[in-house]
């Protein structure tokens, strides 16, 4: 495999230099919507290139993070390695992707039944590629999940997706839900991405799939049942 990180970097570029390391079956998600297949993949990136810099590559055996910034934003992109190749990536900007949102039906979703929980829905013995050293940091993140939205959620609690180290660096996947502040029904989900270079993790880097954010921000209660 190329470098991983020219690799990537390639990719959010609309770059070709993922057309031998993206698996055929590769699972791409962001803002909201789901792509299947490396050229599909590649092609949503030809058509919406994203220039990055000062990026910051966190990898291990299984998994890999890139960090990085483009136009003055966040953007994250995680993958989860198969030997020398991707076979799922997370995309996460403040720029919304041109895919159409994938339809959905609202269900009641209180999996503590209403009881206090901790802020983080996380078990280190389901990551690990997370050095010991570094789950405090995975706890603490939490106290970041509402991003500044303070006013506009209620009781957030991030679901660790993904969580690994590289070195002194801990790259991690969330799914954000909180409940609304504005009296409205329903939940807002939204997935967030964190690197933690220190302990405590005063200076993190975290991307926030801002799309996908405003979209529940913005949607109504649709429930069936």
């Amino acid at each position: 495999m190329r470098d991983l990180t020219n690799v990537l970097t390639d990719i959010l570029g609309g770059g070709a230099g993922g057309a031998c390391t993206v698996l055929h079956n590769c699972r791409f998600d962001g803002a909201g919507a789901s792509v299947y297949g490396r050229e599909a993949i590649l092609e949503q990136f030809r058509k919406q290139p994203c220039a990055s810099e000062d990026v910051h590559l966190v990898r291990c055996r299984r998994f890999a993070a890139l960090f990085a910034r483009a136009e003055g934003r966040g953007v994250a992109l995680f993958a989860d390695l198969y030997g020398e190749h991707i076979a799922r990536l997370w995309y996460l900007a403040s720029t919304p992707l041109a895919l159409r949102r994938a339809s959905r039906v609202d269900v009641p979703f209180d999996p503590t039944f209403g009881q206090l929980a901790q802020s983080v829905a996380f078990d280190p013995a389901d990551h690990p590629e997370l050095m010991s050293e570094h789950v405090p940091r995975v706890m603490a993140m939490a106290d970041g999940a509402s991003m500044g939205r303070s006013t506009r959620l209620m009781r957030p609690r991030s679901f660790v997706l993904r969580a690994f180290s590289h070195g002194e660096s801990t790259a991690v996947l969330a799914q954000v839900v909180a409940l609304r502040s504005d009296g409205r029904p329903g939940l807002v989900q939204f997935p967030m991405a964190v690197c933690l270079r220190s302990d405590p993790p005063a200076e993190a880097t975290v991307v926030v799939d801002e799309s996908e954010c405003e979209a529940a921000f913005s949607s109504d209660w649709r429930s069936v049942l």
